[in-house]
């Protein structure tokens, strides 16, 4: 199969609602699923400076 999307398209990112942090993914520019990021994921972004 081919995609038509480029290799260095991101296709997910981490954005925070409340107090809820999310992985949102999206192909083609529509979310597909949201996917909440659990307590030992939030604290190895927050090390890593992603949140």
């Amino acid at each position: 199969m081919v995609s038509n999307y480029p290799a260095s398209q991101k296709l997910w990112k981490v954005v925070q609602e409340r107090d809820n942090f999310y992985y949102e993914i999206k192909l083609a520019g529509v979310v597909i699923d949201r996917i909440r990021v659990d307590e030992p994921a939030k604290s190895y972004l927050k090390k890593e400076g992603l949140l």
